[in-house]
């Protein structure tokens, strides 16, 4: 955003195909939207919808940082580097979550 007004990248790829590598071509499309926008909008013409609006999965973490830290500091424990690496969590493809009619 620059001056009330949203800088977009051109229509094509989309967000969820920008999210497949750790965000590095997510990050450069944001970069490419900043010198050359594809697009520019005025804040109040902006029509907000989901960023992804058919994800490909779901992940749910096991806990927010905090609390993590929170719970482990309770013990006098120090948060292993191994839990910011791989975080437990679960995940599952939405149709799990969102199927309609009878299975």
């Amino acid at each position: 955003m620059l001056n009330d007004r949203l800088q977009g990248w051109e229509a094509s790829p989309g967000l969820v195909d920008l999210l497949d590598d750790h965000e590095e071509r997510l990050a450069a499309a944001g970069e490419r939207a900043g010198r050359d926008p594809g697009e520019v909008v005025a804040l109040a013409e902006v029509v907000r919808l989901a960023p992804v609006p058919r994800p490909p999965a779901l992940r749910d973490c096991y806990a927010f940082e905090a609390q993590v830290l929170t719970r482990w500091g309770a013990r006098g424990l120090v948060v292993e580097p191994a839990w910011y690496r791989d975080p437990a969590s679960t995940s599952a493809l939405p149709t799990w979550w969102w199927a309609t009619g009878p299975r």
